[in-house]
């Protein structure tokens, strides 16, 4: 079960669930218009150490979306996201699926074995709900 600080939450049905910063942007397509649960975590949920921005959650079936918005070091947003699913992620929920986004100015192949590994830590833990997605600048998600 979630318990996440009443004023880092803002429960959303908008059509459209928008996270932006600096020119990125990811957009959670709600078509049915489903209660979603937005959660400000860099600077509230969690003050602390690294983290990622958002993550928004379906509280109705327990799945989560981490977001991190950032420019180039896709390195430091695998720490940050990692960290963030390590200290919020609902881990008793078996049911539930786990996804995890980089929204980058540019995604350097450099890191692809940090991909792999965190990757592979993180589809242990939720077996095969879980998933990383990787794009420059903006993504549409369907819900």
């Amino acid at each position: 079960m979630f318990n996440f600080k009443e004023h880092c939450k803002k429960e959303s049905t908008d059509s459209k669930i928008k996270f932006e910063e600096k020119g990125k942007s990811i957009v959670f397509v709600n078509s049915a218009r489903k209660p979603y649960i937005k959660v400000q975590v860099d600077g509230c949920q969690i003050v602390d150490g690294e983290k990622c921005d958002n993550l928004l959650v379906d509280e109705e079936v327990g799945n989560e979306y981490f977001v991190e918005l950032k420019g180039t070091d896709v390195a430091h947003a695998l720490r940050q996201l990692d960290r963030s699913i390590s200290l919020l992620s609902d881990k008793d929920n078996n049911h539930k699926y786990v996804r995890s986004y980089i929204i980058s100015t540019n995604v350097s192949p450099k890191v692809s074995s940090k991909i792999q590994l965190f990757i592979k830590k993180w589809s242990k833990t939720f077996d095969k709900r879980f998933s990383l997605t990787i794009k420059e600048n903006r993504y549409e998600v369907m819900l």
